[in-house]
């Protein structure tokens, strides 16, 4: 969904992310979260 990903670090001491730049684009942040979904870990108890 994101072919050539961008890395950032969102602040000090945080690790490399991936940068989401058209956050203002509903369906494809939808999209995107439901292609990860799986991938997700399970909730803490």
């Amino acid at each position: 969904m994101i072919p050539n990903p961008v890395y950032e670090t969102p602040y000090d001491g945080a690790k490399d992310m991936i940068l989401v730049e058209n956050i203002d684009d509903r369906i494809f942040l939808a999209d995107l979260l439901n292609a990860m979904y799986d991938e997700l870990p399970n909730k803490r108890k």
